[in-house]
C-alpha cells in the first residue's frame, strides 16, 4: 500500500490574542474530515471553534498536498495505516 502524502494544515489564527496549542501550525496525515476528527481528539480542542467573535475562528484549515519542505514551530501527525 502506498503511504499518503496528503495532509490537511490547522493554522492557529491567535483569536482572542493567544495561541491555542503553543505552536503554529498543525499538520495532520489524511483527509480533511478525519484530520479534523483527530484533531479533535488529539487536543481537546474543536479547530472550527471561535474564542473571540471579532478575530473570527481559532485554526484556519487547508487541505495540503504534502508537506512543506521546511517546517517550524508546528506539530506533525503521521496516521497508521495512511
Amino acid at each position: 500500500m502506498k503511504k499518503s502524502n496528503n495532509f490537511v494544515e490547522f493554522y492557529d489564527c491567535y483569536s482572542g490574542g493567544f495561541r491555542k496549542l503553543g505552536v503554529n501550525k498543525v499538520y495532520i496525515q489524511g483527509n480533511k474530515k478525519d484530520a479534523t476528527e483527530e484533531f479533535e481528539v488529539l487536543f481537546n480542542r474543536d479547530p472550527k471553534n471561535v474564542s473571540c467573535e471579532c478575530c473570527g475562528r481559532d485554526f484556519v484549515i487547508q487541505d495540503k498536498i504534502e508537506l512543506p519542505e521546511f517546517l517550524h514551530d508546528c506539530i506533525v501527525v503521521y496516521r497508521e495505516g495512511l
